[in-house]
């Protein structure tokens, strides 16, 4: 992953709230697979013993809490989300198959700082060293990784697909 900068004065500190008050869309129970790809992961999910009929991270878009975003270090047409993880939820190792559609970006961005058990991993990397507002870039759009929280509080991230 490549630090792009630090956009902690460009986010709102309402959002943390917002989530908070709002459903959002309990992955994966609720989520309609996209595409083969993400039914293969998940069959291959279900074989290797995760519930997918439970609720593991919670996932919002713009639609599930009415918010017009554009990230300032994107150009073009982008898709964006918020995920919260409770403690004890987690994400398992997976690449999104939304970008093996179409050329794009993809970027993280913490919305507070690292706490201990707040874990992400990309490829075989751990980030632990990021501060509300650090954007990273994947270096692959397409690269594996997955998150979990062993820590005491909820975490949030900000994830971006941009467009080519």
């Amino acid at each position: 992953m490549k630090y792009i900068g630090n956009y902690f004065e460009w986010m709102d500190p309402s959002w943390i709230n917002l989530l908070d008050s709002s459903k959002g869309q309990p992955r994966p129970q609720e989520w309609p697979l996209i595409n083969s790809l993400e039914e293969d992961y998940y069959k291959d999910f279900e074989k290797i013993g995760y519930k997918t009929n439970q609720t593991l991270w919670t996932v919002y878009e713009k639609y599930d809490i009415q918010l017009e975003i554009t990230p300032p270090w994107t150009n073009g047409l982008v898709h964006w989300w918020f995920v919260k993880m409770s403690p004890g939820q987690f994400m398992p190792i997976h690449s999104d198959p939304h970008t093996h559609d179409q050329e794009c970006n993809r970027y993280w961005m913490p919305l507070q700082d690292y706490s201990t058990g707040h874990v992400f991993i990309i490829n075989d990397k751990l980030i632990t060293d990021y501060r509300a507002g650090d954007v990273f870039k994947f270096d692959d759009a397409q690269d594996i990784h997955g998150a979990a929280n062993i820590g005491f509080n909820p975490r949030y991230t900000f994830l971006v697909t941009e467009y080519l």
